[in-house]
């Protein structure tokens, strides 16, 4: 089975959410829906997590790139 995408599990997060505050559904199946959303939620998460941690890495490296002065070639 392939993985979802980022948008996918938004998406169907949303949509989740949307059932749980605007349909009528029985105990069971609010639960349900509920795990299921805690689930996306909580990889949802993870993946904003990794991406800011990429995000900095990639500004760490400019700013290094930036403001390290080049060294003398004839060094």
């Amino acid at each position: 089975m392939k993985e979802m995408t980022f948008e996918e599990k938004l998406k169907q997060l949303e949509e989740i959410t949307n059932t749980l505050e605007n349909e009528k559904k029985g105990l069971k199946e609010s639960i349900e829906l509920y795990e299921k959303a805690k689930v996306l939620a909580a990889s949802l998460n993870k993946e904003l997590e990794e991406a800011a941690n990429k995000v900095a890495f990639i500004v760490e490296e400019n700013e290094k790139k930036v403001y390290e002065p080049e060294k003398d070639k004839n060094e």
